[in-house]
C-alpha cells in the first residue's frame, strides 16, 4: 500500500510540472527517432485550423470531413465542424506545412432583395470586392428569375 501511495505522489508531481502556456501546435508527422525521414505524399495534404478556442474531437472531425470531402470539393462550400469554420490550405508539392499562413477563408455571400436592374455580375463582383477579394459568382443567379 505504501508503494502505491508513493507512486501516486510521484505521478502528481510530474503532472504539476506540466505547463501549457502557448497555443497548441498542430500535429506534424515526422520521421522516426532513428533519424529516418518519412516520405510524405503531399498531393492529398491539407493544413488547417478551426476558428475556435474549444477543443475539437480529432477522430470525429476526421471521420466527418473525409465522408464529406467529395461533396465540399464539388460545390465549393466552406468547411465547418460543429459550427466552427475551418481555414485550410492545400499543400503544394514540397511546401513546408509549418510555413503556411492560415489567414484567408472563402465563403458564400447571398444578397437578398436586389432590384432587378442590379442583378448583374458587375454589381455582385463590386459587392464581393468591397467585402474582401471576389472569387466567383454562380452564373445561375443571372438567368432573369
Amino acid at each position: 500500500m505504501a508503494s502505491s501511495s508513493k507512486q501516486n505522489i510521484a505521478l502528481e508531481e510530474q503532472y504539476a510540472q506540466i505547463k501549457i502556456d502557448a497555443e497548441e501546435e498542430g500535429i506534424l508527422i515526422e520521421g522516426g527517432s532513428d533519424g529516418d525521414e518519412m516520405v510524405l505524399d503531399d498531393r492529398w495534404c491539407l493544413v488547417g485550423k478551426f476558428l475556435t478556442g474549444r477543443s475539437i474531437d480529432f477522430d470525429a472531425m476526421r471521420h466527418l470531413m473525409t465522408s464529406h470531402l467529395g461533396t465540399r470539393q464539388r460545390n465549393g462550400s466552406s468547411w465547418t465542424f460543429n459550427r466552427f469554420p475551418l481555414v485550410f490550405h492545400r499543400l503544394k508539392r514540397g511546401e513546408n506545412p509549418k510555413a503556411v499562413h492560415l489567414h484567408k477563408m472563402n465563403m458564400w455571400v447571398q444578397i437578398h432583395d436586389l432590384i432587378t436592374c442590379f442583378m448583374l455580375e458587375k454589381v455582385v463582383r463590386s459587392a464581393g470586392s468591397y467585402m474582401g477579394t471576389f472569387v466567383k459568382s454562380d452564373p445561375k443567379n443571372f438567368n432573369g428569375i
